[in-house]
């Protein structure tokens, strides 16, 4: 059995709590993680399961706010999920 955690706040600052917005699953074997901010910019993408968003584009921290995320992904059981939500990034 599979089951997927989506965090809807994290915090970027360092002191190794909730430090990047990461996909959590058991048996999770493809992820397409996609953030965007309030235009709809593109400002993320990871295609690998261990790789989180930080809170940074372009080299920057981004700002305090809510970010929409789009999430596709393939567990080993064979079921597909697309998923969208949104998360706040804490300062």
């Amino acid at each position: 059995m599979s089951s997927i955690v989506i965090p809807n706040i994290f915090s970027p600052n360092g002191d190794c709590i909730n430090d990047s917005f990461e996909i959590i699953s058991t048996g999770m074997l493809d992820l397409n993680c996609e953030i965007f901010n309030r235009w709809g910019e593109q400002i993320f993408e990871s295609l690998d399961v261990n790789i989180g968003w930080d809170g940074y584009y372009r080299g920057k921290l981004c700002q305090q706010d809510v970010y929409v995320w789009k999430v596709y992904l393939k567990l080993n059981n064979g079921k597909e999920f697309t998923k969208a939500g949104d998360v706040t990034l804490l300062r």
